[in-house]
């Protein structure tokens, strides 16, 4: 999912983003998520005009 995510136009991949947010802003993020998938890495999606 992240490969093809970041590769659309409007996206960027950043990866140990949220495992660095983790450490220094919110540490009540949890450690996985559904299916027990580790959180490490954020995408950010934007939503251009039409």
């Amino acid at each position: 999912m992240a490969g093809v995510a970041s590769r659309r136009p409007g996206s960027r991949h950043h990866p140990g983003a949220v495992s660095d947010a983790r450490t220094r802003l919110k540490p009540e993020i949890p450690l996985t998520g559904s299916y027990g998938i580790p959180i490490r890495d954020e995408i950010e999606l934007e939503k251009r005009p039409l």
